[in-house]
Parts: structure tokens; C-alpha cells; sequence
């Protein structure tokens, strides 16, 4: 964990000290938010650019073809435990039954 914290957060080892276990996974998971809203904002120039120079396309470039995902799609709500075993019953009903366990 010091390594993230020395590389991707750039703490000393004296600040990484004083930080609680969830002081610095929040740290850690804003600092990728922010790192991935940088990604997509790059991927919207790229995207503004090959549209712009025409380059003989048909059908115009999305963010979502260059990112391979769609950035602008709301987060679905997670899954709860409830949830999950529902629709691995319903897997399990549809694919035929229960499997071996091999």
C-alpha cells in the first residue's frame, strides 16, 4: 500500500503514516476518479479532432468508440447480495439446472 501512496498519491512516508486505512482508500479512489475524467476529456479533443479533419469517414467518431465505453452512461445501483443470487437463480433455471463443480 506505500507504493500507491508514494506513486499514484505522491505522499511522503511520514504522511502515509498518519493517514487511517479510510482516509487513504478515499484518497486513493478520488485521485482515480480524477486521473479517469482526465482520460475521458483527452479521448472528447481526440474525438473533436478526427471529426473536424473529415479524414473520409462515413459515420463521425464518438468518445464512446475511442474509450470503449460509454462515459456519459449514469452508474447503474450496485448489486446486492439479494439481487445477484436472483439472477443466478434465474442463470441456473435457464441454462438447465445446477452445475457439477468442475
Amino acid at each position: 500500500m506505500e507504493g500507491y501512496a508514494l506513486v499514484e498519491l505522491g505522499l511522503k512516508p511520514l504522511e502515509f503514516r498518519r493517514l487511517t486505512l479510510s482516509e487513504f482508500m478515499q484518497m486513493l479512489k478520488l485521485q482515480r476518479e480524477q486521473k479517469k475524467q482526465e482520460y475521458i476529456r483527452r479521448a472528447e479533443l481526440v474525438t473533436i479532432v478526427i471529426n473536424a479533419c473529415g479524414m473520409n469517414l462515413k459515420k463521425g467518431v464518438e468518445v464512446k468508440d475511442l474509450l470503449g465505453f460509454d462515459p456519459y452512461k449514469k452508474a447503474t445501483e450496485p448489486i446486492t447480495k439479494e439481487t445477484a443470487a436472483e439472477d443466478l437463480a434465474l442463470l441456473k433455471q435457464k441454462l438447465g439446472g445446477e452445475s457439477s463443480g468442475r
